[in-house]
Order: C-alpha cells, then structure tokens, then sequence
C-alpha cells in the first residue's frame, strides 16, 4: 500500500536545475560543473539536476496526474537573503541566548546562497500534484 491514497493531493517545495541555456559548450559545460558542485554541497539529490519538464514527466511516470512546478528562487532564495541583511543592520545583531549566531552571518549566508541559485543555475520551485485514481486520468498523462 502506499502512503499516499489514490486521488490525493501533493503539495512540496524542491531544488531543481534551473532550464536557463548558459550558452557555448565550454560555458555550459563549466556551468554544469558549477550546478553539480553547488548541488553537492546543498545536498541537492542528483535526480533533480533536471528542468521543470523533466521533473513534471518524473513525477507523471510515477502516477501523479494535474502536476504544477511553479518557480519560486526569487520569493524564497532572495527574499530570505534580503531579510537576513535588513536584521544584519539592525541592533539585534546577537541574541545573548546564541553565542557566536549573529544576523551578520546569517546574511551572508543568505547572499551565497542567493549567488549559489544565481551562478549554479539551481532554481527553487513549488510543486503540486495529484495522484491518478482511474485508468481516465492515465490517458491524460
């Protein structure tokens, strides 16, 4: 059996390749070098080194039906990197409760990470889906 009942609904948030062309072989190909490298250290899974489509027709073979990918790397990469330098500038700079945590270093965390999604051409996503309840929806896959 499976966790997920015939009909149900999926809803989650992922990191992807992102489908942007580099452009030039050498330029892709240094590109993709960067993307796995960047993905390593973020424990990005390598099956999701692929684009939207690619991870649409994944999730289709796997029996999802209604499947959304909607592209979020600037709402959530940059709007966290932006957060984390506005607190960096403020008073509140280091909480007593967290030796050594500071907003400083949380911003410029965010800032690499917002460069790792910007040159790694790694891209946030939300993703929702559906999973095939009848042998009419297969036909629609």
């Amino acid at each position: 059996s499976s966790a997920l009942s015939e009909g149900g609904r999926i809803g989650l948030a992922d990191v992807l390749g992102s489908s942007v062309d580099a452009g030039g072989d050498v330029r892709r190909a240094s590109r993709g070098l960067a993307r796995r490298a960047i993905a390593a250290l973020m424990r990005v899974p390598a099956a999701n080194l692929c684009d939207a489509a690619q991870y649409e027709a994944m999730l289709a073979s796997a029996g999802f039906v209604d499947v959304t990918v909607e592209p979020a790397t600037e709402r959530v990469v940059g709007g966290f990197a932006r957060f984390a330098a506005r607190h960096a500038r403020s008073s509140f700079d280091s909480p007593p409760d967290r030796p050594g945590w500071s907003w400083s270093s949380v911003a410029r965390a965010g800032a690499a990470l917002s460069a790792a999604f910007r040159h790694g051409q790694l891209e946030y996503v939300f993703v929702s889906a559906r999973k095939r309840h009848s042998p009419r929806d297969a036909a629609h896959t």
